[in-house]
């Protein structure tokens, strides 16, 4: 009797197709006459907007379920699907105009697109590839330097033509004419590197000032004092934190040391000024408050100081009078990635790329 069911269990199977995989093959038509237009804007960060011209029929509308917008640059050969789009969320069904939502593609570059639809018994319709250069929303990227994959940068600043980077607690010299680094020294802060990613530096002439934050909130923040030729340790002192406060970066402009700190909440933020030569607080400004985003970073051009502004997608970047701690004007970020490191060669920005391991000098928007 068992083996009798166990016969008839292995009929039904192969009946039904149970014994092994099957693969269900997508019947995929190229239309090469298909060509909707693709239309990028933006502010703050692409829009990406698709016509269908001319509108489809009803009858093909209705069968279709869904289209999705595929992209990738020239110089790869798959393709990443942007974002699926149900037909059931616009009701018209000549519609034209179909807004798909939000990207964040590298401006002044050539992309390619194609919309692909779906229709209700699976079959697939795929648009002839359309070229299109992302335009220019947040000012540019002029240069971009990379050392090596995975170099990871904590902080960095520019002195005598040259760019100083904190990475894995070590100090690296680099000439970003050549692309080239030195390793200054292996070990800037040998006590303890479990503290290594909150390092910050600040550099002015033949001056590093190298500070590894208390996570203890209104505590003194030990700095260290380094000349760079040779690099050696000069002198360490510390600047106390406003009560509650935490550091969060660190700028120098001659003799004083501009502090930039969180408070409480994160939006909750303060700039304070030293003396750089033991620490001494100088003066204490009012809270920098904002009403979203935070500042992540500080930096000075000499005459300024400026912010480095977060969130979500509006990366600015913020002067800020000295004398008064008021903001001059703002200008966007073209450098989407989050990252606190940013610093002055004299005429240009650089900012550090997180995303991309990069040292990116920049043009903002408006400047």
């Amino acid at each position: 009797m068992r083996c009798f069911s166990k016969a008839i269990l292995i009929c039904l199977a192969t009946v039904f197709g149970c014994t092994k995989e099957h693969v269900v093959e997508v019947d995929t038509t190229f239309d090469t006459q298909w060509t909707p237009t693709f239309k990028i804007t933006g502010n703050n960060y692409h829009r990406i907007q698709f016509v269908l011209d001319p509108p489809p029929r009803k009858t093909l509308y209705r069968n279709i379920v869904d289209y999705s917008i595929e992209y990738r640059s020239l110089n790869l050969a798959s393709y990443s699907v942007f974002r699926r789009f149900l037909m059931n969320e616009r009701p018209i069904p000549d519609l034209r105009l179909f807004f798909l939502g939000q990207a964040n593609l590298p401006e002044d570059s050539l992309y390619i697109f194609r919309l692909v639809a779906t229709h209700r018994d699976s079959t697939r319709r795929i648009s002839a590839d359309t070229v299109v250069r992302i335009p220019i929303i947040r000012g540019r990227i002029i240069r971009s330097v990379r050392l090596f994959p995975n170099f990871f940068v904590q902080a960095f600043g520019f002195a005598n033509g040259f760019l100083y980077a904190l990475s894995n607690n070590s100090l690296f010299k680099v000439d970003v004419s050549t692309e080239s680094f030195v390793s200054l020294s292996d070990s800037v802060w040998p006590d303890d590197r479990s503290l290594s990613y909150y390092r910050t530096l600040a550099l002015y002439g033949q001056t590093v000032f190298i500070v590894e934050p208390t996570r203890i909130p209104g505590a003194a923040n030990i700095v260290k004092v380094f000349d760079v030729s040779p690099f050696r340790l000069r002198t360490s002192f510390t600047i106390q934190a406003p009560q509650g406060a935490t550091l969060f970066d660190l700028c120098v402009d001659g003799d004083a040391l501009y502090a930039l700190w969180i408070q409480g909440r994160v939006l909750d933020q303060q700039i304070t000024k030293h003396d750089a030569v033991n620490g001494r607080t100088l003066q204490t400004y009012p809270a920098v408050s904002r009403t979203s985003g935070i500042f992540d970073g500080l930096f000075s051009d000499g005459v300024n100081l400026w912010a480095t502004y977060w969130w979500l997608l509006d990366n600015r970047f913020v002067r800020i009078d000295p004398s008064t701690m008021t903001t001059i004007e703002e200008h966007r970020n073209p450098i989407y990635s989050t990252s606190k490191n940013a610093a002055w060669d004299g005429p240009d920005i650089w900012i550090w790329d997180l995303e991309h391991s990069t040292f990116s000098k920049v043009h903002p928007e408006g400047l």
